[in-house]
This record gives C-alpha cells, sequence and structure tokens, in this order.
C-alpha cells in the first residue's frame, strides 16, 4: 500500500544518507526501523549530521574571503587535534566521524582536494561469501607534523605519521610513515628526494 511504499522509500533515503556521511553501517532494514525509533539514536546521528554539514561547509572557496582561519576553526570543532597557523585548501576530505584522531601540528599546509582518512576497515576474518560492508571499522591515528606541506589531491591512508617539514606530492597516496625532511610522491608514495639543511646554517 502507498504507507509501506512510503516507508521503504524514506528509510531507503535516510539508510543511504547515513552510510553516505559514514555515520553507521546497518544491518538490515529491521534493525534500522528499531534504531530509528529511538531517541538516542536519533539525537546521535543528528549531532553527526551538524558535524558533517560543518565540514561541507568548509569545503568551498568563498569562505577563504570571508574569513581564511574558518576552516580550521570548523576542523577543531568538529574534533580535530590542531596547532597553530594551519592553512587548509577548499575541497579537503576530513574523516568525520573519526576526526579525533587526526593531529595537525603547527605551519602545517593541507592543499586542495587532498583526502585523509582515519579508520578503515578489518579485513582479518574477510573471507569467501561474506560482505565487506559488514566487517568493523578500525580507527587508525594520523599525525602530520610541523611545518609539513600535502600537495594537492593526495591522499593519506590510516595510521601514517608525516614527518615535520616533509612534503607530500601531488595525488600521491601515502600508506607508510614519511619521514621527517623528505619529499614523497607516487602511487604508492615513495621518497624522492632527502632536502639537506641550507647553507645560511
Amino acid at each position: 500500500d502507498f504507507f509501506t511504499i512510503f516507508v521503504l522509500h524514506v528509510s531507503g533515503e535516510c539508510y543511504f544518507l547515513f552510510n553516505t556521511l559514514r555515520i553507521n553501517t546497518l544491518s538490515d532494514t529491521y534493525n534500522f526501523y528499531l534504531r530509528l525509533l529511538g531517541f538516542k539514536f536519533i539525537f546521535t546521528k543528528a549531532r553527526f549530521f551538524i558535524l558533517w554539514m560543518l565540514s561541507n561547509l568548509a569545503k568551498y572557496s568563498v569562505i577563504v574571503w570571508f574569513f581564511p582561519r574558518l576552516r580550521s576553526v570548523i576542523w577543531k570543532i568538529i574534533g580535530v587535534k590542531m596547532g597553530s597557523k594551519v592553512d587548509i585548501g577548499w575541497d579537503v576530505f576530513l574523516d568525520v566521524h573519526y576526526a579525533k584522531y587526526l593531529t595537525i601540528e603547527d605551519d602545517v599546509w593541507i592543499t586542495n582536494k587532498a583526502i585523509i582518512f582515519c579508520h578503515r576497515r578489518n579485513i582479518d576474518n574477510y573471507y569467501i561469501g561474506n560482505r565487506y560492508k559488514n566487517e568493523p571499522m578500525e580507527p587508525r591515528p594520523v599525525l602530520i607534523k610541523k611545518g609539513a606541506a600535502i600537495g594537492t589531491a593526495a591522499m593519506i591512508m590510516p595510521g601514517v605519521t608525516i614527518g615535520e617539514g616533509a612534503i607530500v606530492g601531488g595525488g600521491a597516496v601515502v600508506t607508510k610513515d614519511v619521514p621527517a625532511w623528505t619529499v614523497v610522491a607516487g602511487v604508492p608514495a615513495k621518497v624522492i628526494k632527502v632536502l639537506e639543511q641550507s647553507p645560511e646554517y
């Protein structure tokens, strides 16, 4: 009937929204209905929806015209541990639900369209016949140290540390720790240059 079709449509849209926000992956429709009817579920998810909206607001380039540091402020509100004088470009993807696992030290530069992941799915017990989406999430802290720079569209994978003064080239996929004062590039990222001490010192 119409009511059943309407409920299925709305629940499908909500499931898609929550799944897209990486807020929660619900095992089945029945479980979804039970949790959706609970006030704790609704308010908990509303909180994360607001944080997601804030993170998306921070992506737009027009923000810089009015308040250059607004992105940093929003990221701190979401839960990122951040130092001073951090520059964040537009359309940078932040792992909103795991933001507290991201630490950014002073004077870091993150360029447009960079992606930073702070979680992964644990597939240690993933076998033929399993469903990937049902495998458990596992947080992995990411640390970007003082003075580091992340290039355009670079991808920082979970559990990585970017060393002090290191530079990650545009489009690089960083799967391992980056040593201090090096330049990495490529997929996966590899060291292509070790920076030297300035003659002035």
